[in-house]
């Protein structure tokens, strides 16, 4: 218990130090903030518009593949390991029953569905 405690400080101490230097010799400026650096720039011109809404289609899109790489990630491992029916067999396959449900449910949502708007 005593290893894991020092491995665990010196690995926190380890990753602390190049935070701690990168943020000194960052080069700050001394005179204050500069908001002409920090403005959008776009060739020169002033933004005639405001960028366009955010699609919530692409959001639902983005999250749905993250859980679905994820889920690939963390049970190709198991299905490796297993050779008969065992109760975590059982547990992992509903896992993936309930996952492909919650799919089913985004297509019939409509979520998944991606059509072109035509001008």
């Amino acid at each position: 218990m005593k290893m894991l405690l020092s491995m665990v400080i010196i690995v926190m101490v380890l990753s602390v130090i190049p935070i701690v230097f990168s943020c000194w010799f960052s080069g700050l400026p001394k005179e204050g903030y500069d908001w002409d650096k920090s403005s959008p720039y776009e060739c020169g011109f002033i933004s005639v518009k405001n960028p366009g809404d955010f699609s919530s289609r692409f959001f639902h899109l983005v999250i749905l593949f993250l859980v679905w790489d994820v889920e690939i990630v963390l049970l190709v491992p198991c299905f490796q390991d297993l050779f008969g029916w065992s109760p975590e067999g059982f547990g992992a396959v509903l896992f993936v029953l309930i996952l492909v449900y919650g799919l089913y449910y985004e297509m019939m949502e409509g979520t998944i569905k991606w059509t072109l708007h035509e001008n």
